[in-house]
């Protein structure tokens, strides 16, 4: 009898197991606006994505991220070979979508191309990588190595600073090294260039455009065919090139007048009426106020405008990033005040859109990632990356704030987004 009592009590024991763990698949824990999606399971030709949780290598103080060299890559196929599709996405207010980077990458930059494809630059274990998406994000085809194999030596690392879309699709990435670090000659440092054309599935060797110690680099670039790389070394340098970067100009200093603020950096994007806008920070008697630098290249003329209301006096330097992006008839530039992040919009000629300017709930990081989108309906969404959060923050036309803030686990110091035809925002962590 005995037996049998302990027989039916195992039985009635594993029945309630069984249905107790059925129970927890029908109702999964719900995802919350802070927790990244869970990749799916990998298969054959499809694998998922999972956040990553390695932090960026900030102690170099010149490459915003860092790469291992001396590990090899395999050969990269062309980009629509494979494709990657996305975990669930994290969705807020029904116009903010945020997407893993692929393979666990770090986000560094995004564009959206003429033909609507979306440009993908993400730092990894493997140094800076490249991916497109011709569905806003939701998949992606293979991963492109930015840095070619003979460029590659031991000890020495990479990291991409900006990227920018030309003339057919033209791919052009601005780079720096630790070279300051491992002590090489001061020819070895500065300005790396790589450039990937239409259809290919590599990108060009690297190049040094500058050959000298220098920081803050930003690439623009229009579809005639020119493209501007700026850089920072006490003052604002340029490099100019107008065969989509096939050669570079000799460097020349934009304007001798202007004193930026050596460790911060620049951002840069074209005019529709070919004139090229700079945003930087200024140091003179310790004010580090924004300024836009508007630069007529043909006639060689400069003139600039202060974007910041908000005045912020500190001597030493931020250590700041901001940038710079199109709006439909003007442009959006986003920038740290005392760690308080704000933003403003402004007309063709660099002159303020109302309210001017306006404060963020936003708080920034050293040399952490902040961009400014917009969509033709005049919404502007602001998003910010302090201690691997991603936060963001929507506005309306009126510069009006548009729902609540919304937040996702992000590692890196990078942000990376675009805006979508249809008047929604896409935003990689």
């Amino acid at each position: 009898m005995r037996r049998i009592q302990l027989f039916l009590t195992f039985w009635l024991l594993s029945i309630a197991g069984t249905c107790g763990h059925h129970e927890v698949a029908k109702h999964p824990t719900p995802k919350t606006e802070t927790q990244p999606a869970t990749g799916a399971a990998s298969a054959p030709a499809v694998h998922a994505l999972e956040d990553s949780t390695e932090a960026r290598d900030d102690t170099n103080h010149r490459p915003q991220n860092a790469k291992k060299t001396d590990h090899e890559t395999s050969t990269q196929a062309q980009p629509s070979h494979r494709r990657t599709e996305h975990s669930p996405a994290i969705v807020e207010n029904n116009r903010v979508t945020t997407v893993p980077v692929p393979d666990g990458g770090r986000p560094i930059a995004a564009k959206t191309g003429a033909d609507e494809t979306v440009h993908l630059l993400f730092d990894s274990a493997d140094g800076p990588q490249y991916a497109t998406s011709a569905d806003n994000g939701r998949t992606f085809g293979s991963t492109i190595a930015v840095v070619d194999r003979a460029s590659r030596k031991p000890g020495l690392e990479f990291g991409a600073w900006d990227m920018a879309v030309g003339q057919g699709g033209m791919v052009h990435v601005a780079l720096g090294t630790n070279a300051w670090k491992l002590k090489l000659p001061q020819e070895e440092w500065g300005f790396y260039y790589a450039r990937l054309e239409p259809g290919a599935n590599a990108f060009s060797k690297l190049r040094n455009i500058n050959h000298t110690p220098s920081e803050g680099f930003s690439l623009a670039c229009d579809e005639n065919g020119r493209v501007t790389a700026c850089w920072l070394k006490d003052k604002l340098y340029a490099n100019v090139s107008r065969d989509n970067g096939e050669t570079f100009a000799d460097s020349v200093e934009i304007d001798p007048s202007l004193d930026p603020c050596n460790c911060c950096t620049t951002s840069s994007i074209y005019r529709a009426d070919g004139k090229l806008e700079v945003l930087y920070r200024e140091e003179t008697n310790n004010e580090r106020d924004m300024f836009l630098v508007s630069w007529d290249q043909d006639r060689n003329q400069v003139s600039r405008t202060r974007v910041s209301g908000t005045p912020w006096k500190i001597e030493a330097c931020p250590m700041s990033y901001y940038s710079i992006s199109r709006l439909q008839d003007g442009f959006a530039a986003v920038w740290p005040t005392k760690d308080e992040i704000y933003f403003a919009r402004l007309d063709s000629h660099g002159k303020y859109l109302p309210p001017a300017e306006i404060k963020t709930p936003g708080r920034s990081g050293m040399r952490t990632g902040i961009i400014a989108l917009s969509t033709t309906d005049g919404s502007t969404l602001v998003a910010w990356k302090k201690d691997e959060q991603l936060g963001w923050q929507l506005y309306d036309v009126q510069g009006r704030p548009s729902g609540s803030p919304g937040s996702a686990s992000s590692s890196g110091n990078g942000v990376a987004g675009i805006a979508d035809n249809d008047g929604n925002f896409v935003l990689f962590r």
